[in-house]
């Protein structure tokens, strides 16, 4: 499969062990192509460079917010969906991922399977659903 049928998939989160994790589990997935990068490796330039169909995003980065990041990749890359991932999200959390114009916010402990999906369906345009 070339590179032009894959979806390119970025993580973005500040925890080396949870990105390696996403990684393991998408890696599985033939159409995939998966990239990561830490909030403090300027991910901007990184999605510029490659310009991800998807971002997964840690909602929690530490001294780099993951919610302004998100607003950033929507304002500046309209066309990379981003896919929210929170430890916990509750209705404000929810609420504040829908204004950066996320398309969806998971649960970090969301199974592998409705995570793959949730990435196919926002790179072909559809907005999964947003839940916990």
């Amino acid at each position: 499969m070339n590179r032009m049928n894959k979806i390119t998939v970025m993580i973005i989160d500040e925890e080396a062990f949870f990105r390696a994790g996403v990684r393991q589990v998408l890696v599985q997935q033939p159409d995939f192509e998966i990239l990561e990068c830490a909030p403090s490796d300027r991910p901007m330039e990184m999605i510029e460079a490659h310009l991800p169909q998807v971002v997964l995003l840690g909602s929690s980065l530490g001294a780099h917010s993951g919610l302004e990041l998100g607003r950033k990749i929507a304002r500046y890359f309209p066309n990379t969906k981003v896919v929210m991932l929170s430890p916990n999200p509750d209705d404000e959390e929810l609420f504040e991922c829908i204004k950066t114009a996320a398309v969806a916010c998971l649960s970090r402990n969301t199974a592998a399977e409705e995570l793959v999906n949730t990435i196919r369906r926002a790179s072909n345009g559809n907005t999964p659903s947003t839940r916990a």
